[in-house]
């Protein structure tokens, strides 16, 4: 609102309605893009542990899908799928699973889809201890 010069909440609003790329300004100014390879890894090894053991054992080969909302440039989801295959491959399970990444930032998503990662972003990855 203050790099736009505007006062007023409503001329504001105005310029949002009317102003495509100032709306696309504010959902990247406000939209968490925080991500990085096996971020939080208690919620993994939680995962790995707990949850997987009860969601994949005994299951008679039905595709398992999850949904990673906000994926951002996508290292969770891909966190997720290499945690998933390891747990397969390591319990001799079929690897029956489809993960769907979805955000709402456009350009994330874009950087999600090809895949590529520096290496500074690599980190997360390169110190993980398994589950």
């Amino acid at each position: 609102m203050l790099l736009s010069n505007l006062n007023d909440l409503s001329d504001y609003a105005g310029l949002l309605e009317e102003n495509d790329g100032e709306l696309e300004a504010l959902f990247s100014d406000i939209l968490l893009d925080v991500t990085s390879f096996f971020r939080n890894p208690l919620v993994f090894k939680k995962l790995s542990e707990s949850v997987l053991p009860r969601l994949l054992t005994d299951r008679t080969g039905e595709m398992i899908r999850i949904w990673v909302v906000g994926c951002s440039t996508g290292q969770e989801a891909i966190s997720l799928s290499i945690l998933l295959t390891e747990f397969c491959e390591e319990h001799s399970l079929p690897a029956h699973f489809q993960i769907f990444a979805t955000d709402l930032n456009d350009d994330l998503l874009r950087m999600a889809r090809v895949g590529l990662y520096e290496d500074r972003l690599m980190e997360g990855f390169l110190r993980r201890e398994k589950p």
